[in-house]
Formats: C-alpha cells, sequence, structure tokens
C-alpha cells in the first residue's frame, strides 16, 4: 500500500507492516502461506520447540553435510521461511502456554495446521482464545477440516493428495494411482491460508470482529479436481489416468530429446496450430496422411503420431524445440530441472530468484550465501520486503521474550534452564551420532534419489 505524507509526498511502505502473526505451522501449508505474508510486511514469528522441531529442519542440509547447527541448514526449512523469527517454546508445558496467551494478546493472526485434537487438548482452540482478545483471527488448516469422522486422523501430504483423488488420476493408462514429488495438497491448502487470512483481515478492519477459518486441504485441493467430479455427476463416467496425453488434444504429450534426460512439451489444440507445426517440422510427407488431418483423427492414432513427433524432438535441444514450436504459433515448453530453473534467462529478467545472505552464527558458517524464490506475484505500490534468511531455531528468543512481553533477563534465564525456550533441538546429539538424514550425492544417484549431482554448484549459481 502507499500511504501520502508532507506535501502529499506518496510513502511507501510494505503492505501488511504492523500485522503480526504467530506461525504454529508444520511442514507446509502453514509456513509457506506466512511466508507469503512476512514478504510483504508482516511480522511473523515461528513457532516450535526444541523437544520438537519442525520436520523440514532436517534432511537436504546445506553442501550434503551434518555438520554444526544442522537443524538451521536444512534446504526445505530454509526455502520456506525466510523473513520469520523463532521463538523455540514448548506448549507441552503450562509456562510455555502462558506465554503463547501473553503473544496472543499482541498478536493480530494464529495460524495452525495441527490435528484438531492437538489444539484443543492445549487449550488454544477459538473458543479460549477469542476470550484472551476477542478480535484476535484463527486459521486452522487441517487434513480433514475440524469437524467430521476424518477430523483427528493423520494427514501428511500423501495421505491428502490420495483422498482428494489427485492421486487417482495421475499416471500412465493401465497403470496404478501416481503420487506427486512435491505434497500438492499442502502447496495448495497454504495459497487458501494465504487467501482466508487476508480475507480476515479485511473484516476486521471493516467490522472490528475477529474469527475463525476452519480450512479442509482435502477439500481445498479437491477444488482443482473439478472437472472430474462434475463429469461423473454428469454422466456418471470416472475418468482414466491418461499419463500426458488429454481427452481430446492430439499431440498432446512430453517427447523425449537431445541429450541425457531432455524433453520437452507440445499440445496442439486447433487443426491452425496442426498446420503451424506440420511448417515447423518441415512438412514431412506422414504429416500429410489422411490419418492425421483432423483433431479426431490425430487423437485415434496417437501411438504413430507421438512416434513420428518424437523421432524429430530427439534430433534437436528441448529449448530448441520450444523456441521453433512458440514462434510458430504453436504451444511448447521445454522440461527444465532444478539446475534450468535457477539460470533460465526469463525468471532471472523477472528477479525471481534472490541471493540471501546467512549471518555467520557459531555453528552456522558454511551456509553462506543461498538462492531462494521471492514472491510469486507483483505488485506495484505494494512491493516485496527484500528476502532475509529463515531463523535459526530460537534465534529471537530473547528479543521477542524481553522486548515484546517485558520478561526480565533473568526470567529468560531461568525458561532455559527449566527447557521451557531452547535453541537446539534435544534429540540433536542422537541425531548426529547416526547421520540421520544424510546419503552422499553419488549414493543417492545409486539409490534413484537424485538424477545427477553438480559438484560446481555454487561457482555455477555466482555464490561463491
Amino acid at each position: 500500500m502507499s500511504i501520502k505524507g508532507a506535501g502529499g509526498t506518496e510513502l511507501k511502505k510494505p503492505a501488511l507492516k504492523g500485522i503480526r502473526i504467530l506461525d504454529l505451522g508444520v511442514a507446509v501449508a502453514v509456513p509457506v502461506a506466512t511466508r507469503n505474508l512476512a514478504l510483504f510486511g508482516a511480522e511473523v514469528i515461528r513457532i516450535e520447540s526444541a523437544g520438537r522441531p519442525d520436520v523440514t529442519r532436517f534432511g537436504s542440509y546445506a553442501d550434503n553435510k551434518m555438520s554444526g547447527e544442522f537443524w538451521n541448514k536444512s534446504a526445505r526449512f530454509n526455502s520456506i521461511n525466510t523473513n520469520k523469527k523463532s521463538l523455540a517454546l514448548d506448549l507441552s508445558k503450562p509456562r510455555g502456554i502462558e506465554i503463547f496467551k501473553e503473544l496472543v494478546k499482541k498478536s493480530d493472526v494464529v495460524a495452525e495446521n495441527w490435528s484438531p485434537r492437538v489444539k484443543r487438548n492445549l487449550g488454544l482452540d477459538w473458543e479460549s482464545l477469542a476470550k484472551i482478545k476477542p478480535d484476535i483471527i484463527m486459521v486452522s488448516a487441517s487434513g480433514y477440516g475440524d469437524s467430521g469422522p476424518w477430523a483427528d486422523w493423520a494427514a501428511w501430504g500423501l495421505a491428502v493428495d490420495a483422498m482428494t483423488g489427485l492421486a487417482h488420476v495421475t499416471g500412465y493408462r493401465g497403470g496404478p494411482p501416481v503420487k506427486m514429488i512435491a505434497p500438492v495438497s499442502d502447496w495448495i491448502g497454504a495459497e487458501y491460508v494465504t487467501l482466508s487470512i487476508l480475507m480476515a483481515l479485511e473484516y476486521r478492519h471493516h467490522t472490528g470482529k475477529g474469527q475463525w477459518i476452519d480450512i479442509s486441504e482435502m477439500e481445498a485441493a479437491a477444488m482443482h479436481l473439478g472437472e472430474a467430479i462434475v463429469e461423473h455427476s454428469v454422466n456418471g463416467k470416472e475418468p482414466m489416468r491418461m499419463g500426458n496425453r488429454h481427452q481430446f488434444m492430439a499431440p498432446h504429450g512430453c517427447y523425449r530429446c537431445k541429450g541425457n534426460d531432455r524433453w520437452v512439451t507440445i499440445a496442439v489444440t486447433s487443426d491452425k496450430e496442426w498446420d503451424a507445426l506440420s511448417r515447423a517440422l518441415g512438412s514431412p510427407a506422414w504429416t500429410k496422411d489422411e490419418k492425421f488431418s483432423s483433431g479426431p483423427s490425430r487423437w485415434h492414432n496417437q501411438d504413430e503420431l507421438d512416434a513420428h513427433i518424437e523421432g524429430w524432438t530427439m534430433e534437436h535441444e528441448n529449448r530448441e524445440v520450444m523456441e521453433l514450436l512458440q514462434k510458430a504459433g504453436v504451444p511448447a515448453a521445454a522440461v527444465l530441472n532444478s539446475r534450468d530453473l535457477h539460470l533460465d534467462t526469463h525468471l532471472n529478467q523477472r528477479g525471481y530468484f534472490h541471493k540471501v545472505r546467512h549471518p555467520q552464527a557459531a555453528g552456522n558458517e558454511d551456509m553462506g550465501t543461498r538462492i531462494y524464490p521471492g514472491a510469486a506475484w507483483k505488485t506495484p505500490g505494494a512491493e516485496p520486503q527484500e528476502l532475509s534468511a529463515a531463523p535459526r531455531l530460537g534465534q529471537d528468543n530473547r528479543d521477542i521474550l524481553v522486548n515484546l512481553l517485558g520478561l526480565s533477563e533473568d526470567e529468560v534465564e531461568k525458561l532455559a534452564k527449566e527447557g521451557v525456550i531452547g535453541t537446539k533441538p534435544t534429540e540433536a546429539d542422537r541425531m548426529a551420532s547416526s547421520g540421520w538424514g544424510v546419503v552422499p550425492p553419488a549414493k543417492q544417484i545409486e539409490l534413484g534419489i537424485i538424477n545427477e549431482y553438480d559438484p560446481d554448484y555454487k561457482k555455477n549459481l555466482g555464490v561463491g
């Protein structure tokens, strides 16, 4: 947003500056949502305990090393928690609950994605928090919602992807359901958490009232299967798995290109685009065959059609195919891997990636400079904040407890001794001795966990 200063001078400030959010999230859905809001100025306090740190703090460690404060070096945690603060507060202890409730009095939003029973057992449900601060906004984003027979079921992303039907329609014809590499339901849920918080803030701005928002990740993700749901309700048909193909478009697929594991996608929607594709290929004789003369005939002869197209794409680089076909007016896109994304000219010209320098804290030295994605949208007049590194576990304990809540230094020291706050996971030493979560790159390739490893990645990315 922008405001006017003296003499009509426009003063810009982050759109959500002055909003404080208590992030109790686990893994993806809530942490990603609060990151979205932190980028636009909200003060987000990430709350987790030393006894039970977030699962994303473990695995995928910087430079494949489980060294120093390894729990602060996970790629997963650092990528979805930029621009936040960290309070390592144990809510299983009565004093931890008391401190949290004091924080609620000074906050605008509480966001969590626990199983519903958890907040009730802790006395942190909506009714309890509203008694403390009547205009508080609470967002609960559980797997199946806060009510119903499945409300308290365990719900990691893979399970919710299955229950929504997403996994059922994903896979190749005749094959089993296939999970996606990322928990799609979690990421979809994150966007609804973001939206719901913004709507609740607007509602409170007009009415002065807080509210509780109950989000079911299953229901949020199922909305993205509307076509399949409506098809069954209209004509009783159950869609089948089709791999990269389409119900009526052809050619429509992912085709191998020159090089190791290089691919391009092509989707032809009309006869006009088919003619353009034929010209781009050099108008070979096979494109004039009667069996490829119309959309329906191409669809019925896809195996032969795809073989012809892949015979051509395998002679070219995937970006070369993409650029040639796009110039011809044919929708096509190279399949980019993570290295391609980092080096992509388009994304870099739009300023999507940001280099973030991690503080040289003890035990955290080898984090150095890393590259993280920025905001997924641009809003002139309300630009996102500069990206800052995700917080180390408990790095803001003292600042929050002393400067925000007014506790004394002696009280903070006592909380640390009693284990109410901390900066090191209680299981850290055991995990370090077992090498938990560390697999050398060569072994990861052998096991099929990764496709390749670039030992010069820092140099190639310009970060060291």
